[in-house]
């Protein structure tokens, strides 16, 4: 698929006159919020920077993290979809949908798209989403049920999840495809490990946990595990970045006297967040759920030794001793002891770092992504019968 964009704003690259474009609908739209966006921002960055893809535009259906706004920026997509529609400018509808309110507005928005007859792709990215299903009332159900039927592809993060979806929610396998997320490599000059003779900075070994600051992402259990009396003779550093519950999580750390070795800078923006997985050495991800978490495929393109619950699609994106350590969620034991045997051990750490990189460059690069996706769209059109014009 050629690259078709000549006007290039925050927003959009959709070329001149007629010309018909991908309208991608995310939350927060390239302001990077969170793992859909964040997902976006990569996709539409490479398309730019590459000259390939479709003509593309993002849409925004959220806004600023700010509840009073949000209906605006809600009826400000429906229009746009609309207008857009009218002018015969929208070629397919991109829909990044998670879980709870995002289901009942991108669910509108499904809808909206079906009644004028635009093709769309749905892509799910909350881990919990059967649990979720099955937790909602009848009428619920029907509702999500409806807007899972009227898109023309569902894309879903992992093979393990296009199977429960199929059988638990009896979809039609055929329009469900499997396309786990993917981030740009880093630049060449940020894998500077040099294998375990480099042994730690001058800060000694540096944790990573890169993510909302909340008990569903394990902070909690990781703050106590970094307390436990096994870690505190090592030599050791760690950074939880993210927004969330900061002052909350930094009182716990002090309380357990851990206070100094753990730093709580907060939300950081793409730049700085790239920083950070090129200073560190060990990155840790105790979440309860995941889809499939962009955090964890960023520690991999950087080669960071990984600990990662086995939630989500961790079990297909880790092999458990080779690119990373997989445990259970809420297992205090496990968690110490992988923290214990990355620190204090440099030739495993050195080589899941290696094996994590490569693990990276085989299946997770963003190039390849996007080949895959420009793929599915051409298949919805080509049953459409539509082209881009």
């Amino acid at each position: 698929m050629p690259g078709q964009g000549a006007v290039s704003d925050e927003d959009a690259r959709t070329g001149p006159g007629r010309q018909r474009a991908v309208f991608i609908v995310a939350p927060g739209g390239l302001k990077e919020r969170g793992g859909m966006g964040r997902l976006v921002s990569h996709i539409t960055q490479h398309w730019s920077e590459t000259g390939s893809g479709p003509a593309y535009r993002v849409i925004d259906p959220w806004g600023p993290r700010f509840l009073p706004v949000m209906p605006f920026f809600f009826a400000r997509a429906l229009a746009q979809i609309l207008w857009q529609a009218l002018r015969g400018r929208i070629a397919l509808l991109h829909v990044h949908m998670a879980s709870w309110g995002s289901v009942l507005r991108k669910g509108v928005i499904v809808r909206l798209a079906y009644r004028l007859g635009i093709p769309v792709v749905l892509h799910l990215h909350a881990g919990d989403f059967l649990a979720f299903y099955e937790r909602m009332p009848s009428l619920g159900k029907r509702w999500t049920r409806g807007v899972l039927e009227r898109a023309d592809r569902l894309v879903v993060l992992s093979e393990g999840w296009r199977r429960a979806l199929a059988e638990g929610l009896k979809l039609d396998a055929r329009r469900l495809v499997s396309l786990p997320n993917a981030v740009p490599g880093p630049p060449e000059e940020a894998l500077r490990r040099g294998g375990a003779e480099a042994g730690p900075g001058p800060d000694g070994c540096r944790i990573l946990f890169l993510g909302r600051l909340e008990a569903a992402k394990g902070v909690p259990e990781l703050i106590a595990a970094l307390a436990d009396p096994r870690l505190a003779g090592l030599d050791w550093r760690a950074s939880l970045v993210g927004a969330g519950a900061v002052e909350d999580y930094r009182r716990q750390a002090e309380r357990l006297g851990i206070g100094e070795r753990l730093e709580f800078p907060g939300w950081q923006d793409s730049a700085a967040v790239r920083r950070r997985l090129a200073e560190a050495d060990i990155f840790v991800l105790p979440s309860h759920f995941e889809g499939l978490s962009m955090a964890l495929l960023e520690a991999l393109a950087y080669g960071l030794a990984v600990v990662a619950t086995r939630v989500g699609a961790a079990e297909e994106i880790v092999e458990d001793g080779v690119s990373g350590l997989l445990i259970r969620v809420g297992d205090h034991e496990a968690l110490v002891m992988s923290l214990l045997r990355l620190v204090s051990d440099p030739i495993l750490r050195a080589a899941l770092q290696k094996h994590a990189r490569q693990r990276f460059n085989d299946s997770f690069d963003i190039s390849t992504y996007c080949r895959n996706l420009e793929r599915i769209y051409e298949d919805v059109l080509r049953d459409r019968a539509g082209q881009f014009r």
